[in-house]
């Protein structure tokens, strides 16, 4: 019996089983970052919670606290593991970058993962993975990594709806100098 005769006469859960598997094995070549890079363990937002953070995040920035650390955590994670596809996940569009004398409005995931490598220089990635979140500043805008770096922040839609928290602003240009 032929290779092609042995995957036809294969009952239904095994055929569906193999696409599952095979589905599962080309994300992992397609997104290969999470294979690779394990979770390292954070503080709980509990544990970290200062009068001033607070006052920084939820009275200054308008956020949730516990959102706020978390989302930091999945950024920082993201970047150590070099995972654009999370990072362009956590952005929102359009999204603002400083880069050098230039200012860019990047519309799409699609036009973000493009210049990607430009952004996401071993300066930032070093700003971001060196943060820790009592130097985070705010605005009535949103948090932002000690130095501006990386905003990040909500928006609310015509209906009143919050966003979830998201990269608003990427400075890159002072870290060029």
């Amino acid at each position: 019996m032929g290779y092609m005769e042995e995957l036809v006469s294969k009952p239904p859960a095994m055929k569906s089983a193999g696409k599952l598997l095979s589905s599962i094995l080309l994300l992992t070549f397609l997104h290969p970052a999470s294979a690779q890079c394990p979770a390292i363990a954070h503080p709980a937002p509990s544990t970290l919670d200062t009068p001033a953070l607070r006052h920084t995040i939820v009275n200054v920035a308008g956020l949730n606290f516990d959102q706020t650390l978390s989302f930091l955590y999945r950024f920082q994670d993201a970047v150590r593991c070099n995972d654009k596809i999370a990072i362009s996940n956590q952005v929102h569009y359009p999204l603002l970058i400083n880069l050098g004398q230039k200012k860019l409005h990047i519309k799409s995931r699609a036009g973000f993962l493009k210049i990607y490598p430009t952004i996401f220089d071993e300066n930032l990635k070093k700003a971001v993975l060196s943060q820790i979140p009592d130097t985070l500043i705010a605005n009535q805008y949103g948090v932002a990594l000690q130095h501006g770096e990386v905003w990040f922040g909500q928006t609310i839609s015509k209906q009143g709806k919050e966003s979830p928290i998201q990269i608003m602003t990427i400075n890159n240009d002072w870290l060029r100098e």
